[in-house]
């Protein structure tokens, strides 16, 4: 188990995506031994990465804030500067083009913007919903055809009777 929690797997960024992306994950060592999988293992992995079990457990990841989410790529490291924001693409369900180049600071800043942009058309539809089912009456037939007639300003008035 030592060896497990000192992995460095545990440390690398796109290596977060490949733990919680996948309904189960399966561990091997070098030597091929298999010491479990995620929820055998879930309470160690839990005490190496701060990631909260029920996210372990397949818990959704919406139900957590960004601010949480973001913290669990901070122990973590790239090669290059601009996937720390790259690989939690994923775990924020954006979708961006990869600008190599462009910067750390910038990467998170478009992954900021787009995830704001997310929330609000969630946001939106989720008020759009609510509005749809708010409209929605249960009305009787028999009242049906007058009422789309006048709606529809006698589009209708001849396609039943």
């Amino acid at each position: 188990e030592r060896a497990f929690r000192a992995s460095r797997w545990f440390t690398r960024g796109w290596t977060l995506q490949e733990l919680l992306a996948p309904t189960s994950v399966e561990f091997f060592s070098r030597e091929a031994v298999y010491p479990g999988d995620r929820t055998t293992l879930e309470q160690v992995i839990h005490d190496v990465t701060g990631i909260p079990l029920e996210v372990l457990r397949n818990g959704p990841l919406s139900d957590f804030s960004v601010h949480d989410r973001m913290a669990w790529i901070e122990k973590r490291t790239t090669t290059r500067e601009e996937d720390m924001a790259y690989s939690l693409f994923g775990i924020f369900d954006v979708q961006l083009p990869l600008l190599y180049s462009e910067g750390k600071q910038q990467a998170f800043r478009r992954l900021r913007e787009e995830i704001s942009k997310a929330s609000k058309s969630k946001q939106i539809l989720d008020e759009a919903e609510v509005r749809c089912l708010a409209d929605l009456r249960v009305t009787d037939p028999r009242h049906d055809k007058k009422r789309i007639e006048t709606a529809k300003s006698g589009l209708l008035k001849d396609s039943y009777r």
